[in-house]
């Protein structure tokens, strides 16, 4: 399911006007890494911003849902966020703030995942500005 309210519409005027990148849609029945963007890097180097992990479409048993958050700069990497499990039985949707003395290119979005037979639909995006 694609965002309906995008990050910049969301929180306009908070440093994020700049930059932004997404990837929507990911199948997942198991733990995965999500890497933002898909290939590569970002146009620039980021050094804060907002992030959004968005898990839809949740079937399966107790299913819960762990979530790390890393940005990298191709050789350094620094957790900046990290969720605990929670239920995901019903759709989840974390925004939340990123700010790094990293020059990063890239976020990792770490889902770890529990429960019997998962399967769930993830969105990810990140907002921000050049370091």
């Amino acid at each position: 399911m694609a965002f309906t309210r995008r990050l910049a519409e969301i929180l306009p005027g908070f440093g994020i006007a700049g930059f932004a990148d997404k990837s929507e849609g990911v199948s997942l029945t198991t733990s995965a890494i999500i890497p933002l963007p898909a290939t590569g890097g970002f146009s620039r180097k980021m050094r804060s911003g907002f992030a959004r992990f968005k898990a839809v479409k949740v079937s399966g048993t107790s299913i819960t849902v762990a979530l790390r958050v890393r940005v990298s700069d191709g050789t350094t990497q620094r957790v900046v966020a990290n969720f605990p499990a929670s239920a995901a039985d019903e759709a989840v949707d974390y925004i939340f703030p990123i700010i790094s003395d990293l020059d990063f290119d890239r976020l990792n979005f770490d889902a770890t995942t529990g429960g019997t037979s998962p399967s769930y639909t993830v969105d990810v995006e990140f907002a921000g500005a050049s370091a």
